[in-house]
């Protein structure tokens, strides 16, 4: 709840990086949770990757193919490097609790598994409810394109430049679909998906925390 509501006020999608500060107090723990986070977020972008090189391989764009691929192997790639954590200079002694981390992940490989699987399902649903608010705005956009072009938005967003990727994104989607950057039925529907995705979770989010602050002072 914390991470939904610092997504609202940092660039990005700042707030799911800090979470694991909320999560411990201590300092080993802090930094494997902060690992943790950032597998976290470089799965998210793997199965970006792969829902993007889906889509390219649906509308036969031979460059998105390979630039998804690319993507995959250097998101995998920062993911391993975990491992080797402990090798970076100066703060390599600091990292060392991170060095059975990949190897956890080997052993618990169904719950790698379904957290992936989650993730992927989590995305496409997302790419429905897009395409569900194109066709709201009288959008003339097929699930195809809409498949084939929003996780490049997505990934766009996720460059820390704009407040919850606003703006970014919406001019990002446009662009990859071909359409004017004036259309306003595009901005419209790219504008509600920000508005429920992320300012309504914001929203609710501090709602619960406010409420959960509240019953803590009432139990002092």
């Amino acid at each position: 709840m914390t991470a939904f509501s610092l997504n609202s006020i940092i660039p990005g999608k700042g707030g799911e990086l800090v979470k694991a500060m909320f999560l411990t107090n201590e300092k080993e723990k802090l930094i494997r949770f902060t690992a943790v986070t950032f597998i976290e977020r470089l799965t998210d972008l793997c199965v970006l990757s792969v829902i993007l090189f889906l889509g390219a391989c649906l509308t036969q764009n031979f460059y998105w193919q390979l630039l998804s691929v690319g993507a995959l192997v250097f998101f995998g790639g920062l993911i391993l490097s975990m491992d080797y954590a402990k090798t970076v200079p100066l703060i390599g002694s600091e990292l060392s609790s991170l060095e059975n981390l990949i190897p956890a992940l080997r052993t618990n490989t169904k719950y790698l598994l379904a957290g992936i699987g989650s993730s992927f399902t989590i995305w496409v649903i997302n790419i429905i409810i897009i395409n569900l608010l194109l066709a709201s705005t009288l959008c003339e956009v097929s699930i195809i394109d809409t498949f084939a072009n929003w996780p490049k938005a997505i990934l766009a967003g996720i460059i820390p430049v704009s407040l919850s990727g606003f703006g970014t994104r919406d001019a990002s989607f446009a662009y990859f679909l071909g359409e004017s950057l004036t259309n306003t039925r595009i901005f419209a529907a790219t504008f509600l998906y920000t508005l429920f995705m992320y300012w309504y979770l914001s929203l609710l989010s501090f709602s619960i925390l406010l409420i959960k602050g509240a019953f803590n002072l009432r139990a002092k």
